[in-house]
């Protein structure tokens, strides 16, 4: 009797060893998908105020090179009208070689949108004579502004294109002195008007004190015949 006790005992401590064992095993095996999960959470998943920060981070990494990539195409725009306005200056030189003048004006003339016309124009009832347009002769093709191209006065703010002049001034005739003008969309270029100022024919300063008739400071020009 009392060995039948001991291994009914022995049976039952067996028993409760392997219990103990397996819901071990269980409790471990639980505890690795969590420990898993959490895992895949941190590196596969996100929070939805993860998501925030990370799309607003993106949105002004955008926002920056979008600014970036404008300002690039402004300075280009800008530096394109400055390399027209010398090249028609260049033209202007060799006509006058021919002709002992520039092109005439009774006004300001602009640049037009249309591509290849001949915007500088001679006009003959105020040189008296007949001295023909700035033609292919002197340059290719007349240069039109990159943006827009207005029929407005230069000395006004915010008109854009090319504008070119040569009347009587300050005792110099008509055709013996001229100015090409264009607007820049940089206001801190550092050819602009405000910082480099040229003179009107009659000495009077284009910008700031003393200036007669004052162009926009953002303005950049080219004179000729002084």
């Amino acid at each position: 009797m009392p060995r039948f006790k001991l291994l009914v005992f022995a049976n039952a401590r067996a028993l409760l060893i392997s219990y103990e064992f397996i819901d071990h095993s269980k409790t471990k095996k639980s505890m690795n998908n969590k420990l898993q999960a959490k895992r895949t959470h941190n590196f596969f998943g996100f929070t939805l105020i993860e998501l925030i920060i990370a799309i607003t981070i993106v949105g002004i990494i955008a926002a920056i090179g979008f600014l970036s990539y404008s300002q690039s195409q402004i300075v280009a725009r800008d530096s394109k009208r400055k390399q027209d306005l010398q090249e028609i200056a260049k033209a202007l030189q060799l006509y006058y070689g021919d002709f002992r003048q520039f092109p005439c004006t009774n006004s300001w003339q602009h640049s037009s949108s249309t591509a290849g016309t001949v915007w500088i124009t001679n006009d003959t009832a105020v040189c008296n004579n007949t001295a023909p347009s700035l033609s292919s002769s002197y340059i290719s093709n007349l240069p039109n502004d990159p943006t827009s191209n207005t029929t407005g006065n230069p000395t006004s703010e915010n008109v854009m294109g090319y504008h070119y002049w040569s009347s009587a001034c300050g005792g110099i005739p008509a055709g013996q002195y001229y100015v090409l003008a264009t607007q820049l969309e940089n206001r801190s270029d550092p050819d602009r008007n405000e910082l480099k100022p040229n003179r009107w024919c009659d000495d009077t300063l284009f910008y700031g004190a003393g200036a007669t008739v004052a162009f926009p400071a953002y303005t950049y020009t080219v004179v000729g015949g002084r």
